[in-house]
């Protein structure tokens, strides 16, 4: 639970990731919830979202978070 937690972009920036660990943060359900949750609350703040490097839009972290549910 700790490596998805950690990969999240909750603790560091995914930009800062390693590359060869940097796939794992596609299947960490908080990352997508945290974006979610960011886009929400900074809508009008593009900054704070580019600065954070999260590249999943609102809709498309919907759509993940649903796949990994069913998943």
């Amino acid at each position: 639970m700790l490596p998805i937690i950690l990969l999240s972009g909750y603790f560091k920036n995914t930009g800062n990731l390693p590359a060869w660990l940097g796939w794992l943060q596609y299947l960490s359900p908080f990352k997508y919830g945290f974006s979610n949750m960011l886009i929400n609350e900074t809508s009008n703040r593009a900054s704070m979202i580019d600065q954070m490097n999260f590249d999943v839009g609102f809709w498309n972290g919907i759509a993940f978070l649903s796949g990994l549910v069913v998943a």
